[in-house]
Parts: C-alpha cells; structure tokens; sequence
C-alpha cells in the first residue's frame, strides 16, 4: 500500500486551519449570552426559559471545544504519521542503495 504524503498533509494542515474558524464560533456562542431577564418576568416561565436557553449555549460551547481540540489533536497525529512514514521512506531508500552497493547487479 502507497500512501500519498502530500494529501495527508495537507488533510492535517486544513484541519489546523480549522481550529481558527471553531475558536471563532466558540467566541461567538459566548457573544449570545444574555441576562437572566433577557425572557421577560413571566412568574414561573421566565427563569426557566433562561435557564434552558444558557444551557443551550453552554453545551453549544461545550461541543464547539470539543470538535475543536479532537480535529486538532487528529490533524497534529497525521502530521506525525506523515513525518514518521517520511522517514521510513528514506531509511528503506537508503537501505536499498546500501544493499546495492554490497551486491551490484542483484535486483
């Protein structure tokens, strides 16, 4: 099996780039947060209205950090992959032409 180094990093440099964009959507969740009497003063409805909807936003961020350090952490894995398989690739190179060198001709 061949693996195309180039694809796999750049698949791992895309996902980096990524965590910009989900650090701003998580500043952005933070943004809608409201106060409590945001929902008006509706005798038992208000409070609870606020609550459901912090919670919302709370678990929101929540997942947002979540994706985000899970792609992070995928895409800073693939990079050491590719770095490792890199080297791999170069050691078996030089293998073959140490190996060539003591048996010229031999395939």
């Amino acid at each position: 099996m061949k693996a195309d180094l180039s694809a796999m990093f750049a698949f791992a440099d895309r996902g980096i780039g990524r965590r910009d964009r989900t650090d701003q959507a998580r500043n952005g969740l933070s943004a809608v947060n409201v106060p409590r009497d945001a929902f008006g003063y509706v005798p038992g409805v208000g409070g609870r209205v606020y609550d459901a909807y912090a919670e919302f936003v709370s678990d929101c961020s929540d997942v947002t950090d979540f994706a985000s350090h899970a792609l992070l952490s995928l895409s800073e894995t693939v990079k050491e992959v590719v770095d490792l398989l890199a080297e791999t690739d170069l050691a078996g190179a030089a293998d073959l032409r140490a190996d060539e060198q003591l048996h010229p001709g031999a395939k």
